[in-house]
């Protein structure tokens, strides 16, 4: 007597064979793509630190130039005192100071706010990321190959 099983089982070990491979394939995407992720964020919390330093450096040089001018304006006060004689050019600076002290607070805002509007963008990307990367793990921790193989 023939045993037809013996004719059928190579193929079959061959079709176990291919799906371990597509399933080992599928596997180690989901990995990659997990390693991915986690390197993008990283990426944009570098960023952002970036970012951030940069915003205090300028904040350091404002402060510096507010406090010469509060410097200048008391070197002029002690030398008004000194004489007790107004100074029609002593007046005249004290305008030029206070135009160059406003159109430093002016850019000062203006950079604050930019540096608000970046600090807001990289923090939704931050957050959408993050969304995405939950919905990543999710996905990679309820995958059924993944469970196979006995799970993260």
């Amino acid at each position: 007597m023939v045993d037809t099983n013996a004719s059928k089982q190579p193929a079959a070990t061959a079709d176990r064979k291919r799906e371990r491979g597509s399933n080992s394939f599928a596997s180690w995407l989901l990995v990659s793509i997990v390693v991915l992720q986690i390197g993008l964020m990283a990426a944009m919390y570098v960023q952002n630190v970036q970012m951030a330093a940069l915003g205090g450096e300028k904040t350091v040089r404002i402060q510096h130039l507010e406090e010469k001018i509060l410097e200048l304006q008391a070197a002029r006060a002690a030398a008004a005192a000194k004489e007790n004689m107004p100074c029609p050019p002593c007046e005249h600076l004290h305008e030029q100071m206070e135009k160059a002290l406003k159109v430093v607070h002016d850019d000062f805002e203006k950079t604050a706010d930019r540096l608000a509007n970046s600090v807001n963008n990289l923090q939704s990307k931050v957050n959408q990321y993050g969304s995405k990367f939950d919905n990543l793990i999710k996905k990679v921790q309820n995958n059924p190959l993944l469970k196979q193989f006995g799970g993260l």
